[in-house]
């Protein structure tokens, strides 16, 4: 096979210092874009990768400086929050007693609705529940009256000064035996109250 003159059979790689010099040339250079491309790939092509990895991160930790950033200049109003709702839960912690008084409890809500009218046909308490740093005490109320002393009742219990819940507030309509009718004045009330307080 010849090449510019060249006869490649002839050239052996013993004598390369006897080949033609453009063949020489020309071998160098194919040797070094061998070597550049080699070199581009093992090297260049890591670092791109690294790069491209860098600035992923640039943007992440310019992201989370932001926010940090952020969170400093607003540090004193965080901390007037916080002293705000360390008051609120001062406040009302006073309204949680240091401990069930589920006794006194139950006689202040047979008054309350004794005197609004309401009878009571059961109480039934269900076991406590720890919420954190305060315990609850779910009771289950049963009276008979009529919708103005519900009313009442209800409006009289939001006025108490210690925290009281109501809750899945049923009602139904009795029958009037002597009448043989339904009557909106003889009502079955059934509701859960619950009781809070801090352990000692």
């Amino acid at each position: 096979m010849e090449i510019a003159g060249v006869e490649l059979d002839n050239l052996e790689l013993e004598n390369i210092g006897s080949w033609p010099r453009r063949v020489r040339y020309g071998v160098i250079g194919i040797v070094l874009i061998a070597l550049f491309v080699g070199a581009y790939y093992l090297n260049f092509v890591d670092q791109y990768a690294i790069i491209e990895k860098l600035q992923t991160e640039k943007v992440t930790l310019k992201m989370q400086f932001e926010k940090t950033q952020n969170e400093i200049a607003n540090l004193e109003i965080y901390k007037i929050q916080v002293k705000k709702l360390q008051a609120e839960l001062a406040k009302l912690s006073l309204q949680l007693p240091s401990n069930s008084e589920e006794a006194a409890f139950l006689e202040e809500i047979s008054q309350l609705a004794a005197l609004q009218g309401l009878e009571f046909r059961s109480i039934k308490p269900y076991p406590q529940q720890y919420k954190g740093f305060y315990i609850e005490q779910p009771v289950e109320l049963i009276m008979r009256g009529d919708y103005h002393g519900l009313g009442n009742f209800v409006n009289d219990v939001s006025k108490k000064s210690r925290v009281i819940t109501l809750h899945d507030l049923s009602i139904k309509t009795m029958e009037d035996k002597r009448k043989k009718e339904w009557s909106i004045h003889d009502l079955e009330i059934t509701m859960m109250a619950k009781i809070y307080w801090v352990p000692k």
